[in-house]
């Protein structure tokens, strides 16, 4: 097997864990909103929200800088930093005291992820042009 072609398997293989364990609690979390304290359902309904839309807007925010650093340290190292970083935070919220820090935790792991986005571009930076389509969509 070419080196592009393992690269490519074991990145998906990755990302394959990575995606379920960041994605697998979120049908649970207003479950786990409401052991944080929150017990009206509008202010779960509008935690969940705040929770979710946390990461996302630090993870736009952050994107570029870590695509930067991509281009500087490495694709894989940005790859594996995005997906440490993502699990030491996904167990920290596990001990969250309260909403508001949960939802902070959420924040800071939008900062520190983008393993998508990192995976993409390692397995594009290893491809031939040629096979590049088919590496993105098996990705």
């Amino acid at each position: 097997m070419t080196s592009w072609k393992r690269n490519l398997f074991a990145t998906w293989f990755t990302q394959i864990f990575t995606i379920t364990g960041f994605s697998i609690s979120m049908p649970f979390l207003p479950f786990y909103i409401r052991t944080l304290g929150v017990t009206d359902a509008n202010a779960i309904k509008f935690w969940v929200g705040v929770a979710t839309a946390a990461l996302s807007i630090a993870a736009a925010i952050t994107a570029p800088v870590w695509g930067v650093l991509s281009d500087r340290h490495g694709r894989k190292v940005m790859l594996l930093r995005a997906t440490l970083a993502g699990a030491i935070v996904s167990f920290c919220m596990g001990f969250a005291p309260n909403v508001q820090a949960f939802t902070v935790l959420r924040f800071v792991q939008g900062l520190f992820t983008g393993s998508i986005a990192a995976a993409a571009v390692l397995v594009s930076a290893s491809t031939p042009k040629e096979r590049l389509s088919y590496a993105l969509g098996v990705l």
